[in-house]
C-alpha cells in the first residue's frame, strides 16, 4: 500500500492535469455532439448559423470548465486524503476520510458534476414539497 501512496504523491500533478483535461474535453465533446445536431433555440426559431455556432461553443466551454474543475477537485481530495493517512493507513482512516474518498472517487471518475447537479435538483424538489405541505 505504501508504494501506491508514494506513487500518487510523486506523480500527483501529472495525473491531475492529464485526467482533468481528459474529463474536460470529454464533457465538451459530448455537449458539442448533442447540441450541434440540429439544435434550435425554440420550436419557432431557426437562428442563423453564427448564433448556433456561438451557442454551441459557449456551452462546450462551460462543460469543459465544469468537468475539468470536478476532476481537479477529486484529485485534490485524493491528495489530502493520501497525505493524511500516509503514516498509519488503517489507524488514521476515519469517517471524514471516507467523505474525502467518496468525493475523490466521484471527481476522478468524472461523475462529480453530475452528482452535485442531481443532489441540488433533489434538494429543490424536497424543499418544494415541504413548502407545499406547510402552506396547505
Amino acid at each position: 500500500m505504501k508504494t501506491v501512496l508514494d506513487f500518487v504523491i510523486v506523480n500527483w500533478l501529472i495525473l491531475t492535469m492529464i485526467m482533468s483535461v481528459f474529463w474536460g474535453f470529454r464533457g465538451a465533446y459530448i455537449d458539442y455532439r448533442s447540441r450541434s445536431n440540429g439544435y434550435v433555440l425554440n420550436n419557432n426559431d431557426n437562428p442563423p448559423l453564427i448564433v448556433k455556432a456561438g451557442f454551441v461553443i459557449l456551452w462546450s466551454t462551460y462543460q469543459f470548465i465544469l468537468n475539468f474543475t470536478g476532476s481537479l477537485a477529486g484529485w485534490c481530495c485524493l491528495y489530502i486524503l493520501v497525505m493524511k493517512i500516509q503514516p498509519n493507513f488503517l489507524q488514521n482512516f476515519g469517517l471524514n476520510d471516507f467523505f474525502l474518498f467518496f468525493i475523490s472517487f466521484m471527481g476522478i471518475t468524472g461523475l462529480l458534476p453530475q452528482s452535485i447537479y442531481g443532489i441540488v435538483c433533489s434538494l429543490e424538489k424536497l424543499t418544494g414539497g415541504i413548502t407545499a405541505k406547510l402552506l396547505k
